[in-house]
């Protein structure tokens, strides 16, 4: 069609001819309920549960070197390494992957990685192995702050 017809058509409007209804439908709240049925049985047989990470009594907390590697510019050949190591912390702490994803992406949009779905990578790996190195982790050492960190404490039987 061409604009004047267009414009013909618009002087007279059709209806209101959506299938949209207000009206309660016991149909669909039946479907929308066995749906929810159906993800939650599925979600109990493919996930095994979560143990939940008793380490920190008051609530969970970021070591300094996690703070740090948040906070740096991370170099080329050890920010792959270093983002394995953030998303099994983040997993240990049970972040969302959502939330996951927003901090390693806020980390590397200073120095990007080349790799378009690295990173998603990366939080899946690390959300099938969720855990912390501490400073027995090359890479984590050299952000290191012992004198400061709780976690070393914890570790070392100190107190915190």
């Amino acid at each position: 069609m061409d604009a004047a017809a267009i414009a013909g058509l618009a002087k007279n409007p059709r209806g209101d001819d959506s299938f949209a209804s207000c009206e309660f439908c016991q149909a669909t709240a039946d479907w929308y309920r066995e749906a929810i049925s159906v993800l939650e049985k599925q979600s109990k047989t493919f996930s095994k549960p979560r143990q939940m990470n008793l380490d920190f009594k008051q609530g969970w907390r970021i070591p300094p070197c996690i703070k740090a590697i948040e906070d740096a510019t991370i170099p080329d050949g050890i920010r792959h390494p270093l983002y394995v190591e953030l998303s099994r912390f983040y997993a240990w702490l049970k972040a969302h992957p959502d939330e996951m994803l927003e901090r390693i992406q806020k980390i590397d949009s200073r120095n990007p990685i080349r790799d378009p779905d690295a990173i998603e990578r990366t939080i899946k790996w690390g959300c099938e192995h969720p855990g912390f190195p501490g400073c027995a982790n090359e890479n984590l050492r050299k952000y290191c702050k012992k004198e400061i960190c709780f976690y070393a404490k914890l570790k070392t039987g100190k107190q915190m």
